[in-house]
């Protein structure tokens, strides 16, 4: 099972890749303008710098071997550490609310609420993120769907906590 966060631009290898795009960018003008030689090596290095700007992630599972691994896909290449599927014991749907306020006044509201749920293997010592997802009913179908290909039991710690006793109507 190959699960894809997609583009991720995360950490540092945006940067350089946005700096190998620029370059590329320029060798390419010059090229055209001065030498047209350079032209093939300008390409190639834009390419590489989208690719390397764009910073495509996943997760693989592979059952037949008893592994995972999180990857970062360079076009051709999955690179990445596999780990044994032994160290995990339960796929877990977990949510994360941010709340913060606007200042730029009451026509646009003065706070807002970003609801984000996270699928993910977990262990005692260790936990891979698999998905991100932006509602409940979309993590809980990725828990389910995993759940059942790795034959772990699903955890949802998503749900909205129930009313206390002395709350209810």
């Amino acid at each position: 099972m190959n699960i894809k966060q997609g583009m991720t631009f995360g950490g540092w290898t945006p940067y350089v890749g946005f700096l190998l795009l620029a370059f590329g960018i320029v060798m390419v003008v010059f090229s055209l303008l001065e030498d047209p030689i350079m032209f093939l090596p300008a390409i190639v290095l834009s390419f590489f710098g989208v690719v390397i700007f764009m910073d495509l992630r996943g997760t693989s599972i592979d059952t037949k071997n008893d592994r995972c691994r999180m990857y970062r896909d360079l076009i051709l290449f999955k690179v990445g550490h596999w780990v044994s599927l032994s160290h995990f014991d339960h796929v877990a749907v977990t949510r994360y609310r941010e709340q913060f306020g606007h200042s730029i006044g009451s026509a646009l509201g003065r706070t807002a609420h970003i609801r984000t749920y996270f699928v993910s293997l977990r262990g005692e010592r260790i936990s891979i993120l698999l998905k991100e997802c932006d509602t409940r009913k979309e993590a809980v179908r990725w828990g389910q769907k995993v759940s059942a290909f790795v034959n772990m039991p699903l955890d949802d710690l998503s749900a909205p906590p129930s009313p206390r006793p002395d709350r209810r109507r």
